[in-house]
């Protein structure tokens, strides 16, 4: 996903420039390039794998206590995800009535699961990081991982999977960091990416993509499918997976980021305690470094120039 990403982000999107007959002129976005349908099918697929190990995992706790499971008790465990304490609390005494080692106060179970409910954990995951936050004085929208894992494969399994969205950011020769504008813009054609000018007057441009998605409703941040995948995989693996297999997630290692899964004769614990495989993290370091200094070392590019009227 990252790299596809990276890979569209150096092309994205065209310019030209608009020259007023009274040589005024302004530089507009002429065409976006489609953003790959493959990022939001491997970003819905990502969500997926990581709310369903967690209803495997509610699973596997509960039933290795039970001497049978029936249909009913199978229907009713899994992983719930509740903001308000009155629903979880309703949740569990209906729970209980079929798989009491999930629903009862006493077990440990459920006292997990209860520990990890948004109403009661404080882990929250921020559209931006704090820094950038900071740099561009703006407040991070932050949120807990569950209602994230909840709304999107909701949105997915229901209406329609997480649609990309292309953003762009540009930065002008000439202005100070204080001067410039840090966020990143919708990009459709025609967007305006920069004041407009007196022709003669030359304005470097320096313009970069973004593969974003926006987060489901009543949230409005617009983030990086990557980094938010990212946060969401490192709380289930180093939290919530901990927490729940062990009541602690002071563990000693936590569940690797990627885990062969060919056919190398070993067995799911050995391929678990002895990955053999790089993060895509650490796969893309040197690929997306190698992509800025060929941005950064590229010679200027001149968008073609339209004789065209526009509004002040």
């Amino acid at each position: 996903m990252e790299d596809i990403s990276g890979q569209w982000s150096t092309c994205a999107i065209e310019l030209k420039q608009l020259r007023r007959s009274d040589m005024r002129f302004r530089t507009v976005v002429s065409k976006v390039r489609p953003i790959p349908p493959v990022i939001s099918l491997l970003f819905s697929e990502a969500i997926n794998h990581l709310r369903a190990v967690l209803d495997n995992t509610v699973w596997h706790l509960a039933t290795e206590q039970m001497d049978s499971v029936s249909e009913k008790a199978a229907r009713a465990i899994n992983m719930p995800i509740y903001k308000d304490s009155q629903k979880f609390s309703e949740w569990a005494r209906k729970t209980r009535t079929h798989a009491p080692e999930l629903g009862k106060e006493t077990k440990s179970t459920y006292q997990r699961v209860k520990a990890l409910q948004p109403f009661t954990d404080t882990f929250r995951i921020p559209s931006i990081s704090p820094t950038l936050s900071a740099l561009i004085d703006v407040e991070a929208e932050k949120v807990h991982p569950l209602l994230l894992l909840q709304s999107y494969s909701n949105l997915d399994k229901h209406r329609e999977i997480a649609i990309m969205v292309g953003r762009v950011k540009t930065t002008l020769g000439g202005l100070s960091f204080q001067e410039q504008d840090p966020s990143f813009r919708e990009m459709i054609e025609g967007t305006t990416v920069a004041p407009d000018g007196n022709w003669g007057t030359p304005v470097s441009i320096d313009s970069q993509a973004a593969v974003m998605v926006e987060r489901p409703a009543p949230w409005t941040a617009a983030v990086s499918p990557t980094t938010e995948i990212k946060r969401l995989r490192d709380w289930v693996r180093e939290e919530a997976l901990p927490f729940l297999v062990t009541g602690s997630n002071e563990v000693e290692n936590a569940l690797p980021v990627t885990i062969e899964i060919g056919n190398d004769g070993r067995t799911l614990s050995e391929r678990i305690t002895t990955p053999n495989r790089t993060s895509t993290q650490e796969r893309m370091g040197t690929i997306t470094l190698q992509r800025y200094v060929e941005a950064e070392t590229q010679p200027p590019h001149y968008p073609i120039v339209v004789d065209e009227e526009f509004d002040d």
